[in-house]
């Protein structure tokens, strides 16, 4: 047989019509190779002067495999359209799942009134083939499937999985009529899949009453029973914010640092912290002195505050105040309040909020240890060596034993210059332990001995 594909235009209908004889051989020879079989169907489909005839009994029900399931693609790319009527027969048998979706897009290819036509005479006795054709309803151009797909997300005992399929087709139509009261619907609904169909709602880049339904959407699925729900619902949150000027999702995100579950807690922080840190503080300060007495929460949501105001200070900065503020209630939450003070804070703040502790007697050893590591970790230019003058010659031996890891971690990142080294030669003369003993165990690279 020869390799041609293409370029039959060019060939007379009488050598069309023998090269499609010969290609019907090969496609329909139970002894050919899938490749040989699947070469013929494609060589086959490109003919334009032949009727797709020899198409359509390669794809008969009892024909094999894969030459049927490759004839069944190709009518549907058929310029004639004669093709659709056999698509539409094979949906009621075992080829429906092949012939859905090649059937896509040749209703895509159609005037929206025709497509309209040929779909609303698709019947749904396999759920595949209705769930495909709820995705092609919603996908027509104009909302022209918008009214059957509300009227089909009404009907009584739809399956779970051909619901979620209308959900998600009505994603697009979020503002038509009727849309809205089916999303609430699934909102509310307790089977978990249902109402997570709403979740991902692309309403993001939308009109502003879109985004405002979308809004109220998520504020409902933040309440719902399931906790895969309402976890889902809250990274949505955070990946995608929405605004909220009307302040619809503040009071269930804020709600949600309250939950009993870890996962759900921290997903809220995340989102919390992300999206009201610099237009509402205080609120985020309150929140956590309301769940203050449960430790787990109030450690997760710390340490997701650390993490973000480490790398934006500035944009966290007063939330980092309001925080502290609610933990000073608390002087068990010393280690907390001196490590976030570092990675919160400038560091004059930082060293004034470290006084601080060390006149109310929180400045104890966990806490010192804390804000040393915390000294450690990444900060802008500048903050260890502003953090050590402000602290070095405190009469405080913990403020300057922190003053000495401020050096030391500003050292390791930016060399022992000689500044550097007389001032651990002045902690190593410290007259407290405290400070002498970590500075004289401190070694430049060059300084050991031979």
């Amino acid at each position: 047989m020869l390799g041609l594909r293409s370029g039959f235009h060019r060939w007379t209908a009488a050598q069309q019509e023998e090269f499609a004889d010969t290609l019907a051989e090969v496609a329909g020879d139970p002894e050919r190779d899938v490749h040989g079989t699947l070469s013929a169907v494609t060589a086959l489909a490109a003919l334009p002067a032949v009727p797709p005839d020899r198409l359509a009994a390669l794809a008969a029900v009892d024909g094999a495999q894969p030459a049927r399931d490759a004839a069944l693609r190709a009518l549907a790319t058929h310029d004639s359209g004669a093709g659709i009527p056999v698509l539409l027969d094979a949906l009621e048998d075992e080829r429906a799942s092949v012939a859905v979706y090649a059937l896509g897009p040749a209703v895509r290819a159609m005037p929206p009134a025709r497509a309209l036509q040929v779909l609303r005479g698709i019947g749904s006795g396999r759920l595949s083939v209705a769930k495909e054709v709820a995705r092609l309803l919603g996908e027509l151009p104009d909302g022209a499937g918008h009214p059957d797909l509300v009227a089909l997300a009404g009907s009584p005992g739809l399956h779970r999985d051909l619901r979620v399929a209308v959900l998600r087709a009505l994603w697009e139509h979020v503002e038509r009529p009727g849309t809205l009261a089916v999303l609430e619907a699934a909102v509310v609904d307790p089977d978990p899949a249902v109402a997570g169909a709403v979740v991902r709602i692309p309403v993001d880049r939308a009109t502003a009453g879109a985004r405002r339904a979308g809004r109220e959407l998520l504020a409902g699925l933040l309440r719902h029973p399931s906790e895969r729900v309402r976890i889902e619902a809250l990274r949505r949150c955070r990946a995608v914010p929405l605004g909220d000027p009307d302040d619809v999702l503040g009071p269930p995100l804020l709600a949600a640092l309250d939950s009993a579950l870890l996962d759900e807690v921290q997903a809220a922080a995340d989102t919390v912290l992300h999206g009201y840190a610099e237009r509402d503080p205080d609120r985020i300060g309150a929140a956590v002195g309301r769940i203050l007495a449960e430790r787990r929460a109030v450690e997760v949501v710390l340490v997701s505050l650390g993490t973000s105001a480490r790398w934006q200070r500035e944009r966290y900065t007063a939330t980092v105040r309001t925080v502290l503020d609610r933990l000073a209630t608390d002087p068990l939450t010393a280690a907390h309040r001196a490590h976030l003070a570092v990675v919160g804070l400038a560091a004059a703040e930082a060293a004034e909020r470290l006084r601080g502790q060390a006149r109310d007697a929180t400045l104890h050893a966990d806490a010192v240890a804390a804000a040393c590591t915390a000294v450690g970790g990444w900060h802008g230019p500048g903050f260890r060596s502003e953090l050590e003058s402000a602290l070095a010659v405190d009469p405080d031996e913990r403020l300057r034993r922190i003053a000495l890891a401020a050096l030391v971690a500003d050292a390791e990142r930016s060399g022992w210059d000689s500044g550097r080294r007389e001032r651990l030669d002045a902690y190593r003369a410290d007259p407290s332990p405290l400070v002498a003993g970590a500075a004289q165990f401190t070694f430049p690279p060059d300084d050991g001995r031979e």
